[in-house]
């Protein structure tokens, strides 16, 4: 499905699962986790959820499955929503393989699939990638969807100048993932990516943004459930009687979009009309929070965050 970038196109919504470069994650302990997160993407077709993200690391670690196979499984299950899989933590000559499973998904779903090429991953990921080596993926992978008829590829990048410069030269749009600071912090990098854009004659390409967030009925609720995940991801470096206070200032005025809908929902759009994003992933699940909660955020995203955004 090709981007649409014209004036007068809708914004997108997707939720995402998440594993950071460094974090020793682990299986899963859930009876049967695979059918959790199926569960969890028919329940984001069922509210009106646009894409459904999957973390590569994730799922092969966390989900042991292939994410392409995964994906397939949801397309199986689902109508209207759509998915979007990341490339990372792989070789040079590993990279027509995840082609041939791109292709796999295509014949299998009719379109519904994008592919996230995880920069930072790429760079410093367990095989020592370097930024060269992140040239030459991308350059490979760039000649290898050359002659696709569904060519959607995106590049996430924390905020990097020089990624910024990799993604407008290849046209390729950026996924600006933030994982803590202020990020309205961020608008000198968009800036500078549609400058870009320009300059290789690329024209306004869209924006992606990609966040932690967890929506719960109270900001409490919210806040309780999540922290547990958080400290485990995001705060191995932060002192132990420091972590919550550090949790609480990210939540305030940081990454964490997380609270009730109204909340979120306004955090949301603030970073959205600042930044010009076309499409917002919250990422809500590092496989560390209970079926039944993430079943619980989905359902306030899709129900009563997202009409609140799509209002205006």
């Amino acid at each position: 499905m090709p981007i649409d970038v014209t004036p007068n196109a809708g914004l997108q919504f997707g939720i995402a699962t998440f594993s950071l470069p460094g974090i020793n994650i682990v299986p899963s302990c859930a009876p049967d986790p695979q059918a959790e997160m199926i569960e969890q993407a028919m329940l984001a077709d069922a509210v009106g959820i646009d894409y459904f993200g999957v973390n590569e690391a994730f799922a092969r670690h966390v989900l042991q499955v292939n994410p392409f196979d995964l994906v397939i499984e949801f397309a199986k299950r689902t109508k209207g929503l759509l998915f979007c899989t990341s490339i990372s933590d792989i070789k040079f000559d590993e990279l027509p393989d995840r082609h041939d499973d791109l292709h796999r998904v295509i014949d299998s779903t009719g379109e519904r699939i994008e592919i996230v090429l995880d920069r930072d991953r790429f760079a410093a990921g367990k095989h020592g990638e370097s930024n060269s080596a992140f040239n030459e993926n991308l350059a490979e992978w760039s000649r290898l969807i050359g002659n696709c008829g569904h060519n959607v590829t995106w590049i996430e990048v924390a905020g990097q100048s020089d990624a910024i410069i990799q993604a407008a030269s290849y046209r390729i749009p950026m996924m600006l993932q933030v994982y803590e600071g202020d990020p309205l912090e961020r608008k000198p990098f968009v800036d500078m990516y549609h400058t870009a854009n320009s300059r290789f004659g690329a024209g306004r390409m869209p924006l992606g943004f990609l966040a932690p967030g967890f929506v719960a009925d109270t900001d409490q609720d919210a806040i309780d459930i999540n922290f547990e995940p958080w400290k485990a991801n995001f705060a191995l470096t932060i002192p132990e009687n420091e972590k919550y206070a550090h949790y609480l200032r990210e939540i305030e005025s940081g990454a964490l979009y997380i609270g009730s809908p109204d909340t979120v929902a306004k955090k949301m759009a603030k970073t959205i009309e600042h930044l010009g994003i076309y499409r917002f992933y919250l990422r809500y699940t590092c496989g560390l929070s209970q079926h039944e909660d993430s079943l619980k955020c989905i359902r306030l995203y899709g129900e009563e965050v997202l009409p609140r955004l799509r209002r205006g």
